[in-house]
């Protein structure tokens, strides 16, 4: 192989070997799985082989996919219990604002009645949480009806929310927001989940 190949498997077996590794990017773990599989780690069928200058289209494709539901299991998932009252409060709720209303109430749980929960002047966040002394903690909130987390429609729309994930704010991902009983999962960038962005278009009426 060359030293460039060499290079490339060096630095991945190096990856693999890590203390850390649990720790790593999910597309760094999944280039070292790519790299396990096609047995580029024996350097006797790695000499046989072409090292891919990038990974075949089909692999790629997959990777948002192996990435979430890989680490889903591995995510534990809080409950938090409404009361009748509670629940009937946030009924008309869009799913949106029915997610901020059940984190508010999580936090109020975990940290008391009076912290001081923000839903305006959030830096770009959904929820602001200051605690006594000054110290603040801001919140990205995504809910879903569904009773999982639902990788696919699990989407970061404004560029300021994604560079608040990239600096380590934590996602709460509401599921199952329309029971009694939702679940909340906190997730964070690097650790259970990345960011890929993908085309959109805006449908506008034709006008005639």
């Amino acid at each position: 192989m060359t030293d460039e190949k060499k290079t490339i498997l060096d630095q991945l077996r190096e990856f693999k070997e890590s203390k850390d590794y649990e720790r790593l990017p999910p597309t760094i773990k999944l280039l070292v799985e790519f790299a396990e599989k096609r047995g580029l780690f024996d350097e006797k069928k790695a000499a046989r082989k072409e090292l891919p200058n990038v990974m075949p289209v089909e692999e790629l494709k997959k990777i948002p996919e192996r990435i979430s539901y890989k680490k889903a299991a591995e995510i534990p998932e809080i409950p938090v219990s409404l009361s009748n009252q509670e629940f009937e409060k946030i009924s008309k709720l869009g799913t949106a604002n029915k997610a901020i209303e059940i984190v508010k109430k999580y936090l109020r749980d975990r940290y008391g009645p009076n912290i001081d929960i923000h839903t305006r002047g959030t830096l770009g966040a959904d929820i602001r949480i200051v605690f006594e002394g000054g110290k603040e903690e801001l919140i990205e909130v995504k809910g879903t009806e569904e009773p999982d987390v639902t990788w696919s429609q699990l989407k970061v729309s404004s560029q300021q929310s994604h560079d608040n994930l990239c600096k380590g704010i934590p996602l709460y991902r509401v599921i199952d927001v329309d029971s009694k009983t939702p679940r909340i999962l906190i997730l964070k960038y690097g650790r259970d989940f990345d960011m890929r962005p993908e085309p959109r278009w805006a449908v506008k009426p034709v006008r005639r």
